[in-house]
């Protein structure tokens, strides 16, 4: 949410201090969706991530992460085969990379990123769909 955002220097700040005191070594996801990540967090947060041996899922959308910082990612997945959620959606990530992801989330019996990108599109329109419907019932 627009209160919890970290932005590049607080998001650094923040793995650092995951790192450090190890605050996410229990933890079954990560969500840092639309927390401005830059390219400079990547190398903490593949860190912590090594620390978190219970994470099945990982939701990095919505940050401005290159390819180049995807790479670490990938490579820390590949090292990771319980995991089978990895969401880069709205990133600067190029196509090539996210299809690299998504393969190998298919082959774990995960959900491709475009896949579930659809779904939260679907599940949009649905909402809006009854917003507007309800709203229609409550006029005279």
């Amino acid at each position: 949410s627009k209160f919890n955002f970290l932005g590049e220097r607080g998001s650094i700040a923040f793995l650092e201090l995951c790192l450090e005191e190890k605050l996410l070594s229990k933890a079954a996801s990560v969500d840092l969706s639309g927390q401005g990540l830059r390219d400079s967090a990547v190398p903490v947060l593949v860190e912590v991530l090594r620390t978190c041996p219970r994470v099945s899922s990982v939701n990095l959308s919505n940050n401005v992460i290159s390819t180049k910082s995807a790479m670490l990612l990938y490579d820390w997945l590949q090292s990771r085969p319980d995991v089978s959620t990895f969401d880069l959606t709205e990133t600067r990530v190029d196509v090539g990379m996210r299809r690299q992801f998504d393969q190998l989330l298919a082959e774990r019996g995960g959900v491709p990123m475009h896949k579930r990108a659809a779904l939260r599109v679907e599940e949009a329109s649905a909402t809006a769909f009854l917003r507007r419907s309800l709203a229609a019932l409550e006029q005279p």
